[in-house]
């Protein structure tokens, strides 16, 4: 069959299509895969953000995200106690078993919380799929051993 040429209509779609494609890539929402510089914070903020991250960065810390509200969740059970935090539009909430405390923030402050949280999630999952991968090379690997030991009968 011969290659039919383009009509103008369908070169400008295509070129439309990948115009919009090219600025996805470049818009995309990877920004928060990206390290942010810590932004500049009030004394309140500060605080909230040494408890946000020290209760991202312990190994037993339980991490949740809502993706219809783009919330983020994190809760520890510390030896002094469970707290809970919530990372809510310029907002993190901060439960202890006693009291709460709701501690605004600003825009900048809670992208670098939430940049903060995806990179902790997205090093996790690396690890938890590294983990869960490796047992499948060592069952395959034995079942292959197991297999070649079938040959030799």
């Amino acid at each position: 069959m011969a290659k039919q040429k383009r009509t103008f209509k369908q070169k400008l779609t295509h070129l439309k299509r990948v115009v919009r494609v090219t600025l996805g890539k470049f818009f995309s929402s990877d920004y928060r895969d990206r390290r942010m510089s810590r932004p500049q914070m009030t004394s309140t903020e500060e605080q909230a953000v040494r408890i946000w991250t020290k209760v991202l960065h312990q190994p037993d810390s339980e991490l949740m995200y809502n993706p219809k509200t783009h919330e983020s969740y994190a809760v520890w059970d510390s030896p002094r106690g469970t707290v809970y935090l919530f990372l809510e539009s310029q907002n993190l909430r901060v439960i202890n078993t006693v009291v709460g405390y709701d501690i605004h923030l600003s825009s900048r402050v809670e992208q670098w919380c939430d940049n903060v949280f995806s990179r902790e999630v997205d090093r996790r999952r690396k690890k938890f799929k590294k983990q869960a991968e490796s047992k499948v090379v060592h069952s395959l690997d034995s079942l292959e051993t197991r297999l070649e030991g079938l040959d030799g009968n």
